[in-house]
């Protein structure tokens, strides 16, 4: 019987820096590297471990840095992956033992747990290095520039927030080794050794696919403070497969089923007309993606990983070219030797990875929410408050919140201004926490309303202050009443009066009674250029400047116990 030789020369397995013992890598049954831009690269060795010494021994440890790597067709050894171990599963059954060693590279480290913070006047270069310490990483990047005032990581790992932000902008988040690398999609990218149908290249397999291509995708928003549209248009990929084919995606459609295509985004808020078009440009490199898309399987290619162009030859005039492989799977088998699978696709992921990937989207929030106001003095005086939410985390405060109030616009409204500390109800524009606005006010257990809004039989509006200054409009008892600590002023239809209060000092227009009448508890006073009427505790005087007629059409009496005149 013939004896299967372990073809071990073309895969290595390094554990901490040092090779794995022939008698180990003997023992190895399968290993699988994959490889896609949206997600952390992972690796899965298969050892047989009859003996259990594997399962038993510490060679493999949780968290220990792993470097695989496959010579090339020069028998060279090149780097497949750097990782680091995340999983270790024995599997015993029918007789057989088999360890089962599992691992990521470090771009795993940002999916370990959520967090809710807020950046204040931050690059996306200042935001990443920022992450990639917080990761024990070093960092990379093709710098942004743009500065935001406010960026909101809203329960996120910190994954799926640097991808948020790099979908925002058409930029790819990946791990090497121990660098993080933020980098444009578009930018010029490694090219791994060309590959020629019937030569290396063992299989391929071609979609051309134009139904769903734009002609063009436009981003809409709006900008509140010029107080006009936001529009940033792409109409080209930004890095197509460098083949035969003279026409962009969205014009093979237009061509083939009429009418120009465009694709309309409005419900990611953008603040700025640069924001727009770059998020724009993203959207269409991420459709276009999907007019041409390829699988191929070639012998065992080291530097063919996901990131790289590779130039395939003997496929034809139309499909010979350069293609962006976008993920990749390098298998490996004592039986079977080394091979490399890749995808070139969209910029969504591909193979075992493709069914636990969301596609990359900005984080959104539906409905409304309670919030707490934490800051009122705006520094562009436009009304606008900051906000904490305390069902989120209370260290946390927003961005300046606008408020949606009754008939607001230029030099006009009801305003009523907020308090620190007051419960308000925000909702969010487009779901994007970034973006509150303050919709109503809202009573709670502590602060309740000054007074019943619905009375017995009677319908209340009412407008009150925190210094006791209420506006009452009365439906039911037809009454207007403007209400201070100290005054009162009551228009009454259904009396047909009007009563100023001042204290105890009462005025009264009675015009059913067709009457004035006025009160004082003190002294009651009339005046006008020529004259005085006084009335007080200690008489009554009537005086002029000039002449003074006292008439009556009938008899006139004047009483007193002492009468004087020209005394």
């Amino acid at each position: 019987m013939t004896t299967r030789q372990p073809n071990i020369s073309q895969f290595f397995i390094q554990i901490e820096g040092r090779d794995l013992a022939p008698e180990v890598m003997a023992q190895l049954d399968d290993a699988v590297v994959e490889d896609d831009l949206e997600q952390p690269a992972m690796f899965m060795l298969r050892f047989n471990d009859p003996q259990l010494k594997l399962i038993d021994g510490d060679l493999f440890k949780l968290g220990a840095e792993v470097h695989l790597g496959a010579a090339d067709v020069s028998g060279k050894g090149k780097p497949v992956m750097i990782g680091e171990i995340v999983a270790l599963e024995p599997c015993l059954e029918q007789g057989n033992s088999v360890l089962v060693v599992r691992g990521y590279d470090r771009l795993h480290r940002l999916l370990r747990g959520s967090r809710i913070r807020t950046f204040l006047n931050r690059t996306d270069d200042d935001i990443v290095r920022q992450i990639a310490r917080e990761a024990g990483l070093q960092v990379e990047i093709d710098s942004v520039g743009a500065e935001y005032p406010y960026v909101i990581q809203h329960n996120l790992t910190d994954l799926a927030f640097l991808r948020e932000r790099a979908a925002r902008i058409g930029y790819q988040v990946r791990v090497d080794g121990r660098t993080l690398h933020f980098r444009r999609a578009t930018a010029r990218p490694p090219q791994a050794p060309a590959l020629a149908w019937g030569d290396r290249l063992t299989s391929f397999r071609v979609r051309l696919a134009a139904a769903a291509q734009p002609g063009e995708v436009q981003v809409r928003g709006w900008d509140p403070s010029a107080r006009r549209p936001i529009l940033g248009v792409a109409r080209a990929p930004s890095a197509p497969p460098q083949v035969n084919e003279d026409q962009t995606a969205g014009q093979v459609a237009e061509r083939t089923f009429g009418n120009p295509a465009t694709l309309v985004v409005s419900e990611h808020p953008v603040a700025s007309q640069g924001e727009a078009e770059r998020l724009a440009q993203a959207i269409l490199d991420q459709v276009g993606g999907d007019y041409l898309t390829a699988e191929g399987e070639c012998r065992g290619e080291p530097a063919l990983r996901a990131g790289v162009t590779i130039t395939i030859g003997n496929l034809g005039r139309r499909l010979s070219g350069t293609y962006f492989v976008t993920s990749t799977r390098h298998t490996y088998t004592p039986r079977d030797g080394y091979t490399t699978t890749f995808f070139v696709s969209g910029q969504r992921p591909t193979g075992l990875l493709a069914a636990i990937t969301p596609p990359p989207a900005i984080a959104r929030f539906a409905g409304v929410a309670v919030g707490l106001v934490t800051n009122v003095s705006d520094p562009e005086e436009l009304g606008r408050v900051r906000l904490s939410f305390p069902w989120l985390d209370e260290s946390h405060e927003s961005d300046w919140a606008r408020l949606a109030l009754p008939w607001a616009g230029a030099g006009r409204g009801i305003f009523a201004a907020l308090d620190v500390g007051d419960e308000v109800l925000v909702a969010f524009e487009h779901g994007d926490m970034a973006r509150p606005y303050v919709v109503g006010c809202l009573w709670n257990g502590r602060d309740k309303p000054p007074r019943a809004a619905v009375a017995e039989g009677r319908k209340l509006i009412l407008l009150h202050t925190a210094g006791e200054r209420v506006i009452t409009l009365d439906d039911g008892g037809r009454k207007l009443i403007l209400t201070t600590p100290e005054h009162s002023i009551t228009l009454d239809d259904a009396a047909r009066t009007v009563e100023v209060m001042s204290g105890s000092q009462r005025v009264v227009l009675d015009g059913a009674g067709r009457s004035v009448r006025i009160e004082s508890d003190n002294t009651l006073e009339l005046s006008g250029a020529g004259g005085a009427l006084r009335i007080g505790p200690s008489g009554v005087e009537l005086s002029s400047k000039a002449t003074l007629d006292v008439r009556a059409n009938a008899v006139l009496s004047i009483n007193g116990s002492l009468v004087k005149i020209n005394s």
